[in-house]
């Protein structure tokens, strides 16, 4: 018997490359070609295993190792793997002795015990996760206009290589969701009232000509807040938790892996643009390039950062100082609860005009072209008439259009964590650390019966129809009236089918 090759893992990911490319190509076809091609015997049964793996091959690094050997602690790993990402996002150094040391710090939080941090184990551990020494320039990188350029110009070069709905951005932003545009809502002197900060860190990704905008990534502090009593709140956004309410490297892991995987799904290639943050892990994906913005220099490059991002804010202010005012018009409490606040993030999100994006990519550098006139309303615009537009009964207005959309402007979205949250993060631990619960959430959960919802669709059937509206809105009050009776239609057939395990005596 022959002896079987033995293929590095960039050769295993060429032949995985190859079956996406050739689907039809059989497992022997695929064996002829490549022994052909390198110049060794390679087998049918052989090109089988890899192809069983395919998704591991796709997503490792290491492409020059010919065998990947686990690691003993991978918790461990992860955890140093994390605070090395951290100490080079801040231009720190990392030697062998210094990994070394950390490793032991780490190792002893987690309470591992018999294991020797051994020059053969970091040798190990630097293979198995892509690391290499490299050298620091002798002088602080200093963030001005010739690195700026520099930096849109190696962009540009790579950009220019695809389709401007094949070029994203994502980029993360904080929201003081509930936030209102003073110090005070009441006609009544100030009680030291303190300026709401609940917040969450948003992740908005679009491509160059705005025809893709993902879904919002919305990750707060709690996993299951009382206003998500009856409510799934992924029919607004991909909503995700940890204490911090940030994003870390295994929330951004989670979302690049469904990002590419939705690529693959759809046949495509794509590049996604990324700021060179801690919990930007780099990472070779099947379908996606990732390629990351020179450090510190997003303000300038980043085209989510260009006016994306604002007009967002701007659309979700507007619905947030007019749900204000519906509250005070109608004499209730004026709360804003955390699930308002996801619906409020879909309607902003969505009411970003595809011009407003393909603007800003221009207006980026990274994508050539001229800037299209907007035909509404901007959106700055028309927040300040909102604001303005309050009743008279809100006095003091201290906080212009602009001054609002910047109240979280410099809110950090990630941060330096120390060895303690580094290892629960490692250990994927859910613990929420504050001590009061969010929400006191006036949430509403209570359940709307199929006879409420009909009469509230009837009701609104009837405005618009009194208002002389377009066909279309009409149309899409035809579509829930439908989808309410399907609701209701499956509802009947689940109690049929439930009756019928009864007793006859027990049955209606």
């Amino acid at each position: 018997m022959g002896k079987r090759a033995v293929l590095s893992v960039g050769e295993k990911k060429d032949i995985c490359a190859y079956k996406e490319r050739y689907p039809c190509a059989s497992q022997q076809n695929i064996a002829n070609h490549f022994s052909r091609l390198w110049g060794k015997p390679l087998s049918r049964r052989c090109v089988g295993d890899i192809l069983s793996e395919r998704e591991k091959w796709e997503n490792e690094r290491c492409e020059n190792m010919k065998r990947l050997k686990g690691a003993k602690h991978e918790d461990l790993e992860d955890a140093l793997i994390i605070w090395i990402g951290q100490v080079n996002a801040r231009n720190g150094t990392t030697t062998d002795g210094v990994i070394k040391e950390q490793a032991k710090v780490i190792g002893q939080q987690m309470g591992v015990t018999n294991f020797v941090y051994s020059s053969g184990w970091l040798h190990r551990f630097k293979r198995r996760h892509g690391l290499s020494q490299l050298k620091k320039p002798g002088e602080t990188a200093k963030i001005n206009e010739e690195v700026v350029e520099a930096g849109r110009q190696r962009l540009y070069d790579i950009v220019k290589e695809y389709d401007p709905k094949d070029i994203y951005s994502m980029d993360e932003s904080a929201l003081f969701y509930r936030m209102q545009p003073d110090k005070t809502i009441s006609d009544g002197p100030a009680k030291g009232c303190k300026k709401a900060k609940d917040r969450l860190t948003l992740a908005l990704c679009t491509n160059a000509d705005g025809s893709d905008k993902r879904t919002v990534t919305v990750i707060g502090k709690y996993a299951n807040p009382r206003c998500f009593k009856n409510f799934n709140p992924s029919i607004y956004v991909n909503y995700r938790h940890n204490p911090k309410a940030w994003m870390t490297t295994v929330e951004f892991g989670e979302w690049i892996k469904d990002f590419n995987k939705d690529m693959k799904k759809k046949l495509r290639n794509v590049l996604l643009l990324v700021d060179n943050a801690p919990c930007h892990k780099p990472t070779n994906l099947s379908h996606v390039r990732l390629e990351f913005l020179p450090r510190n220099c997003s303000g300038s490059l980043q085209p989510l950062n260009s006016g994306i991002a604002k007009s967002f804010k701007a659309h979700y202010r507007c619905h947030q100082v007019r749900k204000i005012v519906g509250s005070i018009n109608n004499g209730s409490l004026i709360h804003l609860s955390l699930k308002d606040a996801l619906y409020l993030i879909k309607l902003a999100w969505d009411e970003v005009s595809s011009v407003t994006v393909s603007n800003c990519w221009v207006h980026s550098g990274l994508i050539r072209g001229v800037h299209r006139d907007q035909q509404d309303v901007h959106p700055v615009e028309d927040l300040q008439m909102t604001i303005e537009d309050l009743p008279v009964a809100v006095t003091r207005i201290q906080l212009t259009a602009e001054e609002f959309l910047e109240v979280d402007a410099e809110e950090p979205v990630f941060s330096e964590m120390t060895s303690e949250e580094i290892v629960h993060l490692a250990r994927n631990d859910s613990v929420i650390t504050d001590s009061e619960s969010e929400d006191n959430d006036l949430g509403n959960g209570e359940k709307v019966t199929s006879k409420q919802a009909q009469i509230c669709i009837e009701k609104i059937r009837k405005y618009f129809e009194q208002n002389s509206v377009n066909n279309g809105i009409i149309q899409h009050i035809v579509a829930l009236d439908l989808a309410i009776g399907k609701i209701n239609k499956k509802r009947e057939v689940q109690t049929k089918i439930g009756g019928s395990f009864l007793p006859k005596k027990m049955r209606l």
